[in-house]
């Protein structure tokens, strides 16, 4: 049997779950391992029904709350660029968090492959893909902070040679 990565990432989330008795999060995990495949049809139908009374109730969300929420979206926004005009270099600078995310979970992915292939494992390198997929975007945006990080370095540096 292959070692499939989202059903490994089901079990972790299964037991993160189980620690903070959060039934949610175990049937999040629970529905990565295909463990909640085995709906009845009556739940099913029922589960079908409430996901259309959803979509019925957003479509029919009223444009004064749409203007309520952007207003707080717009607030929200605006917090973060005063934050950046801050003066205060800590405050202003943008933490590469997506930096710091993308390497623990490449070097995590990496070990745990490792270890399945020392140990002679079979992969299913479809699922190592699928996580892989989900990684790339952080190192897209990594690059980007470093990329704005030098830039404004750069800056810095010739205000000073002019000074």
């Amino acid at each position: 049997m292959a070692f499939n990565p989202i059903g490994f990432l089901g079990e972790g989330i299964k037991i993160i779950g189980g620690v903070l008795n959060n039934d949610t999060i175990s049937n999040i995990g629970k529905g990565l391992t295909g463990e909640n495949n085995d709906i009845p049809p009556e739940k099913k139908a029922q589960l079908q029904t409430l996901l259309y009374d959803h979509v019925e109730k957003m479509r029919s969300l009223g444009i004064e709350e749409m203007k309520v929420k952007m207003d707080e979206l717009r607030l929200a926004i605006s917090e973060d660029i005063e934050m950046i005009k801050s003066p205060d270099k800590y405050v202003s600078r943008a933490r590469p968090t997506s930096l710091y995310a993308a390497v623990v979970l490449t070097s995590f992915m990496v070990v745990v492959v490792g270890i399945l292939m020392l140990n002679k494992i079979s992969i299913d390198w479809s699922g190592v893909a699928s996580v892989s997929s989900l990684i790339l975007p952080l190192w897209g945006h990594a690059a980007w902070y470093s990329k704005l990080r030098t830039d404004e370095k750069l800056a810095q540096g010739k205000k000073q040679d002019d000074a």
